[in-house]
């Protein structure tokens, strides 16, 4: 990005984006199971080796950002299955 004040530039990157919503031209549809084992699997060793850790989730209103943190009834989201994980561990 550019700041137009005084020409001075900032670059940012992400490490995934996720699709969600049909299967339109074949894209993959995403879970909140595949979430866990891409993200959730990160988040939980970071905190294992003592790290802090963001989800960020970011995108259109209507597009799954808070399904896919909190889930529902019937689908846990990110955000449960990774308190599962780590109360399970400490049980372990």
């Amino acid at each position: 990005l550019t700041d137009p004040s005084d020409s001075s530039e900032q670059t940012y990157s992400y490490d995934y984006c996720f699709w969600s919503h049909d299967k339109e031209k074949g894209r993959k549809l995403f879970s909140n199971e595949d979430l866990f084992k891409i993200i959730g699997q990160e988040v939980l060793q970071n905190s294992y080796d003592g790290y802090n850790s963001t989800v960020f989730a970011y995108g259109q209103t209507g597009s799954g950002k808070s399904y896919s943190i909190e889930g529902s009834k019937d689908d846990n989201g990110l955000l449960q299955r990774v308190c599962e994980a780590l109360f399970k561990k400490k049980v372990d």
